[in-house]
């Protein structure tokens, strides 16, 4: 073979093989919908999100993930039947999905089923032991019991399993005020804040400690802080 031609071969192999790799490497349909549908479910679109959802599941009807997702998208828009029926299709196809059972778990509770969510938060517990936001739901099913000193156990052993998650300190502040310890509260707060600077509702509480603690200053300026953040307004505009 001439060189020219030889070269011109070579080029059109490498072609070939680039063009094997970008099909080796492209994600299945139903994963990129899912990918879409958790970018959705972020920015608070949760009618979106379920669309894409939706499409990933026409694509594979078997994929548990997107049951869990789509079930904790229609919770938040209120429909509590369908995000059950999803709960219970993804644990279906995967029994072993803790995050689709402490979904549940949650659901359950919010419907007056005690029994069933003590139940299914001791298996997600059993199956993923070292699972922190599991702890956290258990703690906040407490504290709306009424059970403070159980609820800040549980938020304790979450945070001792994972020290980023600001929602957990959040809810922990949460709890510490309705104790009586507002000062404990407001540290929670602070550090909720400081892992996330965004955090509007934890300036809200922040506010409310500031307040029952009788740092009215402090309160306001919380208060406006938070109210910008929800606007999605920046600081002194």
């Amino acid at each position: 073979m001439k060189p020219l031609y030889r070269n011109i071969f070579f080029f059109l192999l490498l072609g070939v093989s680039a063009c094997q790799n970008v099909f080796q490497e492209a994600i299945p349909v139903y994963e990129e919908a899912a990918l879409k549908g958790e970018a959705e479910f972020a920015k608070g679109n949760f009618k979106e999100a379920i669309v894409e959802y939706n499409v990933a599941l026409a694509a594979n009807p078997n994929y548990a993930l997107a049951y869990c997702s789509r079930g904790l998208a229609y919770k938040n828009l209120g429909d509590q039947t369908m995000a059950m029926s999803d709960y219970n299709k993804a644990i279906k196809l995967d029994p072993k999905m803790a995050e689709a059972i402490c979904n549940r778990a949650v659901l359950r509770g919010e419907m007056g089923d005690t029994l069933g969510q003590n139940q299914d938060f001791d298996i997600a517990v059993k199956l993923d032991p070292g699972n922190a936001l599991i702890y956290n739901n258990i703690g906040t099913a407490l504290r709306k019991a009424g059970k403070y000193q159980k609820a800040l156990a549980a938020f304790n052993k979450a945070i001792d399993l994972d020290q980023k998650q600001a929602k957990i300190y959040n809810n922990r502040g949460f709890t510490k005020r309705k104790m009586g310890n507002f000062e404990e509260a407001i540290l929670d707060y602070n550090q909720a804040i400081l892992l996330d600077p965004k955090f509007a509702a934890a300036y809200n509480n922040r506010a409310a400690a500031y307040k029952l603690s009788g740092d009215t200053m402090a309160s306001k300026a919380d208060k406006l802080k938070a109210k910008e953040l929800t606007r999605g307004l920046k600081p002194g505009v």
